[in-house]
């Protein structure tokens, strides 16, 4: 009987069949859960095997894609048996990375956090680091939240309404509990993380068609408690909900007696469009719960997010939750505050909205540059990204085959879809948050020569 870990057993057989050509380079591996489901085991399992594999450099993780072979000619033949060595090597020859979540690394203001982190830890208020919190977060970053909310995005809300969080799906893991329907309309195509934490939570999901101004009402149902929505800028088609669609979903949400779940997570970032108003702010019903967060201008590795609770809901949420505590450090939140408070935060907002309007249009320019009327490109009136529709026959898999050859990474649109057989099949997420301005042309050239 093998004595190894189910995981180590299964590593061995991808790693011998790799080596044997079963797999070919850039080839995509099943999912995790649908190995899981092959193979008869949990899906812990299969995530062990994948990040062995990807340790010892036999395979690599693209976000919204999946896992890939990585070429282990140099692994085999000459990068030596460590494999952190050959795994940095196969990584090396991504040559731009069209991502549309992650932020350039060198946008991250270093010396500013030092002082700031200094100066939290050297003020009056370092006793705070000693104890547990408030249990909503500290009272002065939700004022500075709910002060920038009223300025930015025309919201009154209290500071007592916000919850701060370490993401937006924990703040999704709160939020599901409030409602006593266990259905959730949800874009679709639309966030497929967020589904996930719907679908771990045991809801149903009803899956609600995306209309060029939105999402399509008449498609809801009263027995829906929760309705998820992208509206100023739907990800990841780009649409926008006009006003008349907003007021006629918030009455829909009074009569079902649902709540409408907000996800205004690009706000920043509109730049051929008037400032749309978010669901929030024209709510007369109380009906909307606004997400929130500081991944898209300043890190998404910070993990701080804020969600605002209508008021009718506060009494429930402090009854479910009297006794949890805010999931975000004192130290981090402290930091922020002050970031936020003298000023920097509003700078940075209006350096990184210029920044990605000087990409965007430089995507826009280079892509008719080089590829011409052999794609069509959709949802650049705001965000991190656009979607290029290529003509032809090819399908996403083999156009992301073919443009990681080149060293140019893109992404796929087909996790935002729940029914699959619905999706586009030449679509293409290519995004600007992270790449630099000067690698725009010069990308957007190899992988026009790698599709055409």
């Amino acid at each position: 009987m093998n004595k190894k870990p189910i995981y180590e057993q299964i590593y061995e057989d991808f790693v011998r069949e790799i080596k044997r050509g079963r797999y070919r380079t850039n080839e995509r591996l099943p999912s995790v859960r649908q190995l899981a489901k092959d193979l008869g085991v949990s899906k812990t399992t299969v995530e062990s095997t994948y990040a062995l594999l990807i340790s010892e450099g036999y395979i690599e993780n693209i976000p919204s894609y999946g896992h890939i072979v990585l070429n282990i000619d140099t692994l085999i033949s000459g990068c030596g048996e460590k494999s952190s060595r050959c795994s940095k090597a196969q990584n090396s020859r991504i040559l731009y990375d069209f991502s549309y979540s992650d932020l350039s690394s060198e946008s991250f203001p270093l010396s500013l956090w030092r002082r700031l982190t200094n100066k939290a830890l050297l003020s009056e208020d370092i006793d705070k680091a000693s104890h547990y919190g408030d249990k909503q977060g500290e009272p002065e970053l939700r004022k500075e939240i709910a002060a920038y909310l009223r300025l930015s995005r025309g919201m009154l809300c209290d500071p007592d309404q916000i919850v701060i969080t370490c993401g937006i799906q924990y703040s999704l893991d709160i939020i599901v509990k409030l409602s006593d329907k266990r259905v959730v309309a949800m874009e679709e195509p639309g966030y497929y993380n967020i589904r996930d934490t719907f679908i771990n939570n045991g809801y149903e999901i009803l899956p609600v068609p995306v209309e060029k101004d939105g999402i399509d009402l008449d498609s809801l149902r009263d027995d829906a408690g929760l309705v998820f929505t992208t509206p100023s800028h739907q990800m990841p088609t780009g649409a926008v909900m006009p006003y008349s669609r907003r007021k006629q979903l918030l009455e829909w949400a009074e009569n079902a007696d649902s709540y409408i779940i907000e996800d205004d997570y690009d706000h920043e970032f509109l730049y051929d469009l008037k400032t749309v108003q978010p669901l929030q702010s024209i709510d007369t019903y109380d009906r909307v719960i606004y997400l929130g967060t500081f991944s898209k201008v300043f890190s998404p590795a910070l993990r701080l997010s804020y969600f605002v609770l209508p008021k009718k809901l506060l009494q429930k949420y402090h009854r479910l939750f009297h006794y949890y505590y805010c999931m975000v450090s004192w130290l981090q939140q402290r930091i922020i505050t002050l970031y936020m408070a003298e000023g920097y935060w509003e700078r940075r907002v209006n350096k990184i909205y210029s920044d990605n309007r000087r990409k965007r249009n430089a995507i826009l320019n280079a892509v008719k540059q080089y590829m011409g009327e052999k794609v069509s490109v959709s949802g650049s009136e705001g965000g991190t990204h656009v979607v290029v529709t290529v003509s032809g026959t090819r399908e996403q898999d083999e156009l992301i085959s073919l443009a990681l050859q080149k060293g140019v990474k893109v992404y796929s649109t087909m996790p935002f879809w729940l029914n699959k057989d619905k999706a586009p099949l030449n679509s293409i997420l290519l995004g600007f948050n992270a790449v630099r301005e000067a690698d725009v042309f010069p990308g957007i050239k190899l992988l026009s020569e790698a599709w055409f």
